[in-house]
């Protein structure tokens, strides 16, 4: 691990993004949240990304392609928050590009935390009802 990524007591694998994000960095931060990644799959747990973008003054082209390979892995949930310019666009393309539905941007860190914590959506399980009006 590094001091940037660490998983926290409620099992959410975070990173904290420094504001420049230099493929040496990148690859730091992807070899330590691979791990964790696998770490949680082993043990039959969620796995919950978040990361914080509040530092970063942009998404360099190494930091989109760990997004990327991040959704490859099998992560459940994945929540961004940060208040760059177009964050929340990219985001959404990258996760198009990756066939992906659970990622979400947020302004801050809570609504975030309420996303990846939030229980499970049920299913809605509809029957056709017999009879008329």
């Amino acid at each position: 691990m590094n001091e940037r990524v660490w998983l926290d007591e409620q099992g959410i694998i975070r990173l904290r993004s420094t504001p420049r994000q230099q493929r040496e960095i990148v690859n730091e931060n992807v070899a330590s949240i691979k791990e964790l990644i696998k770490q949680q799959q082993q043990a039959g747990r969620p796995v919950l990304l978040l990361i914080d973008l509040t530092n970063a003054q942009q998404v360099s082209l190494y930091a989109r392609r760990a997004v990327i390979s991040y959704i490859r892995l099998g992560v459940d949930r994945f929540a961004l928050y940060g208040r760059l310019p177009h964050l929340e666009a990219l985001m959404f393309c990258l996760a198009k590009l990756a066939g992906y539905k659970n990622l979400r941007v947020f302004p801050n860190e809570q609504p975030a935390l309420d996303f990846l914590l939030a229980p499970p959506a049920k299913a809605i399980k509809l029957t056709a009802q017999r009879g008329g009006l």
